[in-house]
């Protein structure tokens, strides 16, 4: 009987163990403690891939750990090592200190979207969000912005209903375009996480606003999808993650964020369910 099984496997076609190898799943890579595999059947993209993640851990708060966006910290954002959604801490952000991270478009990355000289103009932000505090009437707290004085692009935050919306600047980076708002209240008790995602495509003018669960990243109201009526404005106004720059830094947010992503492609509803379970790279 070994010997039959021997000949077996010294007469077996080696095509029969394709399936086994750069094709197959291999290299796993970890994302918030799942276990990734590099490709599934030979598929490059089964998971979204993002050119830029700030983590925010402790001692590590301006770190990009995909490519070389490194943030500067003004006004000493801390990290938070007791609530946090992604490795063990995010970032604690006081608006009555006016804290907040920033990149001049000169620091950023190659390729980095919406950095002046960008021809795709595609983006996707995403972000595990903690309000502390209600906005008051007629304020904002910005997310993530891509800004200056008349340089605006585009910025992803919360108006004074706490409902996520984005504005596209245009008129080379003098007028604005509102984007949204999703129809959700998020809440402010300082203790309810949600993973929110702003998206938009150039070449379409395609948008979209996407709200899940804390809790198992389940939808939470209806997605806001459209076009806008203008193109984006894009130039070399400042990268900001918790505020805006217009002649200075104004809008800060308050509360706790946590695993922010960028994309160079405008995420699908279930893309951006998988970003919420951490399946991205």
């Amino acid at each position: 009987m070994m010997y039959l099984l021997i000949l077996l496997i010294l007469l077996c076609p080696l095509n029969l163990f394709a399936g086994f190898g750069a094709s197959g799943v291999d290299h796993p890579r970890s994302v918030s403690g799942v276990s990734l595999p590099a490709s599934i059947g030979g598929v490059a993209d089964d998971y979204p891939e993002s050119l830029a993640r700030w983590k925010f851990e402790s001692g590590a708060l301006t770190t990009d750990s995909r490519s070389t966006n490194t943030l500067t910290n003004v006004n000493t954002v801390t990290a938070d090592t007791t609530n946090f959604k992604e490795g063990a801490a995010s970032a604690d952000l006081e608006a009555s200190s006016s804290q907040y991270f920033t990149v001049t478009d000169a620091n950023l990355a190659s390729g980095f979207p919406l950095k002046n000289g960008d021809t795709g103009k595609t983006i996707t932000i995403s972000a595990w969000i903690r309000l502390e505090s209600v906005i008051g009437a007629g304020a904002y707290y910005m997310l993530w912005s891509k800004y200056g004085e008349n340089k605006a692009s585009l910025w992803f935050g919360l108006n004074e209903n706490e409902r996520i919306l984005m504005s596209l600047g245009y008129n080379s980076g003098a007028s604005e375009e509102t984007i949204g708002p999703h129809g959700t209240t998020l809440t402010s008790d300082g203790t309810t996480w949600y993973h929110v995602t702003g998206s938009y495509r150039d070449s379409d003018k395609a948008y979209a606003l996407r709200v899940r669960s804390g809790t198992d990243c389940s939808v939470i109201g209806t997605d806001v999808t459209g076009t806008t009526t203008n193109n984006i404005n894009v130039e070399d106004g400042s990268m900001g993650i918790g505020a805006t720059l217009w002649s200075s830094w104004v809008y800060p947010y308050d509360g706790l964020i946590d695993d922010m992503a960028v994309f160079n492609t405008l995420l699908s509803a279930d893309q951006a369910t998988l970003v919420c379970k951490g399946l991205y790279r």
